[in-house]
């Protein structure tokens, strides 16, 4: 599922295709009917707006009246091969991905729907957020083992790109080091909702707490993050360890802040995830060669640089109304000298490829769908009074953050493994914020 294959495409839509079923289903024949979640009512903005989306992708593939087409995007009948006018054209450019980016684009919404509607309870929210880290903690053992034991194989064959790197199954090290930032914030979250109150304590009390600690979930949490750390290093990521300790110094900052918990407790934990994670464990598992990577970065050289005035040059005769979702690998060669040596099916940044694909028509409502999820992030760190709706909206800020700072320079959002993660970000990033915290009552 990591990667973007059709068949995995296919098999993912399918499958939450009938899981939505399944859950339209139990809502309308249990008897009595069953309410809404309140996360879910509250997010009916973010549910319009992608739905808004959707159907901008139908129209891009929908044959209209030339004459609209040319309006809306003059530069289309370049891509037009025949030598007749045709009476209609499709804005986008190849018609079949659009189709099928609308499919995929309709069962992430179906995704963000039943994370809304079925993460309904406090007991589910923690089920849900340990079970987070524990794909995580998988993903990261696989990922370290093949490249500490030289055994590179991606499940039934040998991998041929990013060999040295850990990649899991996502078979991008990029992709992999975002994956691992979604799942070390669900730990982090898991953390900071079981701080105590930094007050002091006598020796036998640290000690007695100090076991507990090491004997429980605590314990096991904290070494499930530094085995993803240790694996995020292993990737040899450069925008992917950065995102990673810009998102966390970022969101901890904000946290402490918003929440007003800045007490020795916190202190020691974010201390602990730089100190013992970042440079002890990184630079015993290869930290240094992240940062030789980073000091030998030209941009002037860098490949996917070699790209970006085409891509530039693409975006501003498409800006408004876009090639088409999926069109990008179909268009890039019209207009790039590099794809004779390169085939470029991704721009290698996610903002630049979804205003070319999108247009601003629709790049803008996913847009607004991110900060409108930021935002409740936000307000669940500065407004729920339990500590553990709390550290939750860190859980959710935190790898929205990183997706952000990573899609400046990658493609994370266009596979499947990735972007549906960041799908269920979004919507925890609601449920934090509305889910009822007792017997029917929500502490604000």
């Amino acid at each position: 599922m990591g990667g973007k294959p059709v068949i995995a495409q296919h098999f993912f839509i399918i499958c939450t295709s009938l899981l939505m079923i399944a859950w339209l289903c139990q809502q309308l024949l249990a008897p009595p009917p069953q309410p809404l979640p309140r996360a879910l009512r509250a997010a009916t903005p973010a549910i319009i707006l992608w739905v808004l989306c959707l159907l901008w992708l139908v129209i891009q593939a929908l044959p209209l009246p030339i004459e609209w087409v040319l309006q809306l995007s003059p530069q289309r009948l370049q891509f037009y091969q025949l030598p007749d006018e045709p009476q209609t054209l499709t804005l986008s450019v190849y018609p079949w991905a659009t189709k099928h980016d609308t499919m995929l684009s309709f069962a992430y919404l179906e995704l963000f729907i039943l994370t809304l509607a079925l993460v309904n309870s406090v007991e589910r929210l923690k089920k849900f957020t340990y079970a987070l880290v524990i794909f995580g903690v998988l993903q990261a053992s696989y990922g370290s083992f093949m490249v500490l034991s030289g055994m590179e194989m991606t499940l039934w064959f040998e991998k041929y790109a990013h060999r040295g790197d850990a990649t899991g199954t996502l078979l991008n090290r990029n992709h992999l080091a975002n994956y691992l930032a979604f799942c070390a914030a669900a730990g982090i979250g898991l953390l900071l909702a079981q701080l105590s109150s930094g007050q002091s304590q006598t020796l036998r009390q640290w000690l007695r707490q100090t076991t507990t600690w090491l004997l429980g979930t605590k314990g096991f949490i904290r070494i499930a993050l530094v085995i993803m750390v240790i694996s995020l290093i292993l990737t040899h990521s450069r925008m992917g360890n950065i995102a990673f300790f810009i998102s966390l110094t970022t969101t901890g900052v904000i946290w402490m802040l918003l929440a007003r918990r800045i007490n020795k407790a916190s202190m020691i934990l974010f201390g602990s995830l730089f100190v013992i994670d970042i440079f002890l464990m990184g630079n015993w598992f290869g930290l240094e060669r992240v940062a030789e990577r980073l000091e030998s970065t030209d941009m002037s050289t860098e490949v996917r640089n070699r790209a970006l005035p085409y891509i530039v040059e693409m975006m501003d005769d498409f800006q408004l109304a876009g090639i088409g979702a999926g069109g990008f690998s179909e268009a890039f060669p019209y207009y790039s000298e590099l794809h004779a040596t390169k085939h470029y099916n991704e721009a290698h940044t996610d903002y630049l490829q979804f205003i070319i694909e999108y247009g601003v028509i629709g790049f803008i409502p996913l847009l607004l769908i991110v900060l409108l999820s930021v935002f409740q992030a936000l307000q669940s760190i500065r407004k729920r009074n339990s500590r553990f709706f709390k550290a939750l909206g860190f859980t959710a800020l935190m790898p929205l953050l990183a997706t952000g700072i990573h899609a400046s320079v990658e493609y994370t959002l266009q596979r499947p493994g990735t972007a549906s993660l960041f799908v269920v970000f979004l919507a925890l990033a609601w449920i934090t914020a509305h889910l009822e915290s007792g017997h029917g009552r929500r502490k604000k």
